[in-house]
């Protein structure tokens, strides 16, 4: 039952997560993906699906999905999430049409009801928080650095990848083109 919930979750989710790495990548991802990929857990390798809907439940420790929106000689656009049993992560990257990552996204939702908030410019290979911030997520109000959030410290940094030949499942979209 959980499984099928946290997949519930999943799709739910990705559907009110703010879009904020859309301006830097001035593309609209309100729509759905051009392209959809999951790694179900650490024992399956990513694979690709016909769009969200369609993933199976992700593994609540180690599964992701992605969906990807590519802007012909524009932009690339990526969102990831990663559910697990404490805490989710949402990240949206934003690649030049040359491949560079320019802009990162991260937001984090805990089961202890609050959220983190970070986004900012790529530069010299290296994310720069432009604004971060701990919020309540039932309010969506600001609020102090909760005493726990040094316990999730990583998870609160976004996994970078320099360029979109460094994604996990890059051979994937290569070989679909």
């Amino acid at each position: 039952m959980a499984p099928r919930i946290a997949c519930l979750v999943l799709i739910l989710t990705a559907t009110v997560v703010p879009a904020a790495a859309s301006a830097p990548c001035d593309m609209n991802p309100a729509g759905p993906a051009q392209r959809v990929f999951a790694q179900e857990d650490s024992k399956h390798a990513w694979a690709e699906f016909r769009n969200i809907e369609s993933v199976p439940s992700l593994d609540l420790e180690s599964g992701i999905s992605a969906e990807v929106w590519n802007e012909a000689d524009v932009a690339i656009l990526v969102r990831t999430v990663q559910p697990g049993e404490d805490f989710w992560i949402y990240t949206e990257y934003c690649f030049a049409e040359n491949g560079p990552l320019v802009y990162c996204d991260l937001e984090v939702r805990t089961a202890w009801g609050w959220g983190y908030h970070t986004g900012g410019p790529i530069a010299d290979g290296r994310f720069h928080s432009a604004n971060e911030r701990f919020f309540d997520t039932k309010k969506n109000q600001s609020i102090p650095k909760p005493h726990d959030a040094d316990d999730i410290s990583d998870s609160l940094r976004p996994t970078i990848y320099a360029d979109t030949g460094r994604l996990p499942f890059w051979e994937l979209i290569e070989k679909g083109k």
